[in-house]
């Protein structure tokens, strides 16, 4: 009996992940409207009961969110995820609430990330021209809608292209075409420009196409915006296709929301991807189109020149000797996922330093350059030239936006492994700050610039590389467990690329010791 309890249970977990099925609401229905634009699905203001926890009026939805809690409005005051159907489900959805109402805040998660697959539970009403998920203004438990994440990282979807404005910014009630048809899903749109409008966060711009055509786009109030122009000419944008109609009838006022800068895409190529960029094959070896790709007749304005921007992770004398070596970390800003490294040597001849010294751990940064594969990881670099059009430029764009927060590992397992999905293992962690917990030393000589291998309690192991520019010397090797915080690398130079993975700390004060001693005993 026992046995097919949990069976039964872990079938109903398995199903409770399938969207439109066994009790689940299609998003695509639940969008419908009226000739009024006004949602008719029998379950939009319906009657709760008298008991509203199971009412049969709630819904139940499953999909991919489209942003995280704090993308959108200010995270103190409101609360909103855009989650798009998947296949054979179509159209999105918004869950909403805000503090406004009473009781305790925040009610709702905070750890979802786009990408993730989340089910909803809760009340439907019509808001604006679209359908939304709220508890109708209530504090009350009861009214509350449920967010639960099914699986991390599931992957965002395919932006919709939109052929032209005019494609999208009309009202048709069937949904064949215009806006209710783009309605709550993840949309690119391409070859616009602004034509009024306050560039900063929280604005509504107006653009339009080459034809004429007008459309809304909305910066996120929580948007980095402020630190970049507004762009100037044609350029392309991605983001959640929204309405906010509040006069009936709701058949107008279509926009598109942006999350970040860097779904702003100017000529130019800013912004490439720092997780596209790392994507690697079977092998380790990196793939993206741009990766040794050709540098063409014009290197300085070739299009295969990378355009990205992250935070430095390490000032440029951290990790090597700058009088032969300069390369900084960059990490990729939340929600946005990888990182990359620039690298140069003063080998292969020209003036030294041509790059600058004045990189902070915490400052944002542009660089722009031509990216190749080494030793299991795609960098940038002149690609051992000295002439002026292959070098790549450093750009501070803010000092001290601040590092970002390490992700947290107990389990060397976790991360040690080649994963070509990059859902778990080295891949995913590639060039961003990370931290070790509850590891110690098991082999290998404390000495600025040596490597050493560190365990965790269920003997996994990696290495540990300490920086040669580090104060390591100065202090005796920790005898216990500690955590430690660094830069997860990989130089794995014999084929294939799949191991190798390392931590690069910096300096003594990285290690974290359980008793609070420093100075222990050397390790030996």
């Amino acid at each position: 009996m026992k046995r097919c309890l949990f069976l039964l249970s872990l079938l109903g977990v398995i199903l409770s992940g399938w969207p439109t099925a066994y009790g689940a609401d299609a998003i695509s229905d639940l969008q419908a409207v009226n000739a009024s634009g006004v949602g008719n699905h029998p379950k939009v203001g319906a009657d709760i009961g008298s008991d509203p926890a199971h009412s049969t009026n709630r819904v139940s939805v499953t999909g991919i969110a489209l942003n995280g809690a704090g993308e959108l409005l200010d995270p103190t005051m409101q609360w909103q995820i855009c989650v798009q159907g998947e296949s054979p489900d179509k159209g999105g959805i918004a869950a909403w609430d805000g503090a406004f109402f009473g009781g305790d805040w925040p009610r709702h998660p905070a750890d979802i990330e786009p990408g993730d697959r989340i089910r909803i539970d809760g009340f439907i009403e019509d808001h604006n021209g679209k359908v939304i998920i709220n508890a109708r203004h209530s504090a009350a438990p009861e009214m509350q809608f449920v967010v639960t994440k099914l699986a991390s990282d599931a992957g965002m979807p395919t932006p919709l292209v939109i052929p032209n404005i005019a494609a999208c910014n009309t009202f048709d009630q069937t949904r064949a075409t215009g806006g209710e048809h783009y309605q709550g899903q993840w949309v690119r749109l391409n070859a616009v420009h602004i034509v009024s409008g306050t560039w900063s966060a929280g604005s509504s711009l107006v653009v339009a196409d080459d034809a004429g055509s007008t459309l809304t786009m909305l910066l996120s109030e929580t948007g980095d915006f402020a630190r970049y122009p507004a762009p100037s000419g044609n350029f392309s944008l991605q983001g959640i296709f929204d309405q906010e109609d509040p006069t009936p009838p709701a058949t107008d006022n279509y926009r598109v929301w942006i999350k970040h800068y860097s779904d702003i895409a100017i000529p130019s190529g800013l912004l490439d991807s720092l997780w596209d960029l790392q994507a690697v094959d079977a092998n380790g070896v990196g793939n993206h189109p741009k990766v040794g790709a050709d540098i063409g007749s014009d290197p300085a304005t070739s299009a295969n020149r990378v355009h990205v921007v992250g935070i430095a992770l390490n000032r440029p004398d951290e990790l090597l000797d700058p009088a032969q070596q300069w390369q900084v970390f960059i990490q990729a800003q939340w929600p946005e996922k990888g990182g990359i490294a620039a690298w140069d040597g003063a080998f292969f001849g020209g003036s030294w330093p041509r790059h600058p010294a004045d990189i902070e751990p915490g400052d944002l940064i542009q660089i722009d350059g031509f990216v190749e594969d080494h030793n299991g990881k795609v960098n940038i670099n002149a690609r051992h030239s000295s002439a002026p059009e292959m070098q790549f430029v450093v750009t501070k764009l803010a000092s001290g936006v601040g590092l970002p927060t390490p992700k947290e590992f107990t389990s060397l397992a976790d991360v040690n492994a080649f994963d070509i999905t990059r859902k778990t293992g080295g891949e995913r962690y590639q060039c961003t700050w990370v931290k070790f917990k509850q590891v110690r030393i098991v082999s290998g000589t404390w000495k600025a610039g040596n490597t050493l291998v560190i365990a965790d309690d269920g003997g996994s192991t990696t290495s540990l590389l300490l920086s040669s520019q580090g104060d390591f010397d100065q202090h005796a090797a920790p005898t216990g467990t500690f955590s430690v915080t660094g830069i997860y690398d990989q130089e794995d130079a014999a084929a294939p690329a799949t191991g190798d993975y390392r931590l690069w700390v910096k300096r003594f004060s990285d290690f974290e010791f359980v008793t609070g001693a420093k100075d222990w005993e050397l390790y030996r």
